[in-house]
């Protein structure tokens, strides 16, 4: 599969009073867990430190604990479909 990710790295960070960290991504753009490609969306759920991100790129929902250098995809499809078990849709 040809990638469609951009020459430039992606990461989330979080920004507290005058420091930053990264949290998600950070090394390059790419389909590995530890990158995204055209990431659209997140959650952040504060109670167990949770980021999931829409990573529209990769057809992909992918989760990171903080702290952890990889993400956990928990929706894949390789290819974009319309069927209940792919991904397909596009930022607008």
């Amino acid at each position: 599969m040809e990638s469609l990710c951009p020459a430039t790295g992606f990461v989330i960070m979080l920004r507290a009073t005058e420091s930053s960290k990264v949290v998600a991504g950070g090394f390059g753009h790419g389909s590995n867990t530890n990158q995204l490609c055209f990431p659209y969306g997140l959650v952040v759920i504060d109670d167990d430190q949770t980021i999931i991100v829409a990573d529209w790129g990769n057809h992909r929902i992918v989760q990171w604990k903080i702290g952890e250098a990889n993400g956990q995809v928990i929706a894949d499809d390789e290819e974009p479909g319309h069927q209940l078990n792919q991904l397909n849709g596009q930022p607008t």
